[in-house]
């Protein structure tokens, strides 16, 4: 089958759902071709040329001139045009409300070929939807404006062109719910399921062997409790960093056979001021392993061998550690709810301070977080939210709708 994935942010080896879709397709024998905006300084026409790359996974990405607009809106005239040549037999449509999609949208000639549109919402970002949320600031509610100015005619058009629209969080599906109206409601309502967001089950997944030689190399012993944090090591991450290495030092007090992993560091003034602070404390520099921005594979290495990992904010990473059976502490968030039926290795905290959070205290000292079988069991459970699963289900889901 051949399939475009439509995504105007489109970026190489993220783990954004359209990398994982394409990879999951490509891994079942389709032709794929990620369609995706290349910024372009020249006028734009709708013949433009366009740059194909083909990418390690085995996909093709084709880069199509595009005017970038604000944060993330794109003007561009030949997405159609790409198509039709494509001759696609299925197509995926992510960020929807960009303009990127807008000729495929209102393309006569496309019109027959299945879609499925894909929304990710999340609870931290309900007030860039919902004008009329409670306690919203003046400029919460101008972007909450905005978007139903410039996005949200895009959005219904979306659902209304699709097969099938999927929301990734049940948050989404709440929004959109309450935004949609008329004809674009009818459509949604009955078009709309809501799946978690997808992750790749050829890298994250649970092996000994692995955890075993990733803690050799890094010096753990077997006795040690590995907590972890990964983020992106810019200046806005400071106050979250900082708030894991705090974490650390309490947790210390609990657990003297403590090792953190701190993953992210950069070649940046913000890196290496956050590497001397911790070799300047002698509380955290006999704890803490310092490591570089880790690609997937390797970033999967570290979950496995480590016993815990923190997650401040829902994101991704949180079952891409479930994937591996890793014990994930995440704070207490209605948009996580979901996810709890899908591991036995979670704990939510009420407080962000943990002497004050006592399930947390008790789940540190919990046999279960060093007990390799019940590791591989939660592992195993956490693989239905993989993009294998969900491409079973969205895909069988389309093809009862063919029917």
């Amino acid at each position: 089958m051949r399939i475009a994935i439509i995504s105007p942010t489109y970026r190489k080896d993220a783990s954004y759902q359209e990398n994982i879709w394409a990879e999951e397709l490509t891994r079942r024998g389709n032709l794929v071709t990620v369609f995706t905006a290349i910024h372009c300084q020249e006028k734009l026409t709708d013949q433009a040329e366009m740059e194909s790359i083909n990418h390690p996974y085995g996909y093709t990405v084709m880069q199509l001139p595009s005017k970038c607009f604000a944060h993330d809106l794109f003007l561009n005239l030949n997405l159609a045009n790409a198509l039709r040549q494509f001759k696609a037999d299925l197509i995926l449509l992510f960020g929807a409300g960009t303009f990127f999609e807008k000729t495929f949208l209102a393309d006569d000639q496309l019109k027959n070929i299945d879609c499925i549109c894909f929304f990710s919402i999340s609870r931290a970002g309900r007030h860039a939807f919902l004008i009329d949320e409670m306690g919203l600031s003046l400029s919460e509610k101008i972007k909450a404006f905005a978007f139903q100015l410039l996005r949200l005619n895009a959005y219904a058009r979306s659902v209304k062109r699709s097969s099938l629209a999927i929301s990734n969080t049940p948050e989404g599906t709440d929004v959109l719910d309450r935004l949609f109206e008329g004809e674009y409601l009818a459509h949604w309502q009955q078009k709309k399921r809501t799946y978690s967001l997808a992750f790749c089950q050829e890298t994250f997944h649970f092996d000994l062997q692995v955890r075993r030689h990733k803690r050799k190399e890094l010096g753990i012993k077997e006795d040690e409790i590995v907590l972890m944090y990964s983020t992106r090591f810019e200046i806005d991450k400071r106050g979250a960093i900082e708030d894991f290495l705090m974490k650390v030092k309490i947790i210390s007090k609990h657990l003297r056979n403590l090792k953190a992993y701190l993953v992210g560091f950069k070649d940046n003034d913000f890196s290496h001021s956050v590497k001397s602070s911790i070799d300047n404390d002698p509380e955290l520099r006999s704890i803490v392993i310092c490591q570089s921005f880790q690609n997937r594979k390797s970033l999967s290495a570290l979950y496995q061998s480590s016993d815990l990992a923190f997650f401040p904010q829902p994101s991704i990473s949180i079952q891409e550690a479930m994937g591996t059976g890793l014990w994930v502490i995440c704070y207490d968030d209605p948009s996580l709810n979901h996810l709890k039926g899908y591991t036995q290795r979670i704990t939510t905290c009420q407080s962000k301070l943990i002497e004050k959070d006592p399930q947390l205290l008790f789940d540190l000292h919990s046999p279960m977080l060093t007990d390799i079988a019940h590791r591989q069991q939660s592992a195993q459970m956490a693989q239905a939210l993989s993009a294998k699963a969900l491409c079973d289900r969205v895909l069988g889901e389309l093809s009862i709708l063919e029917r």
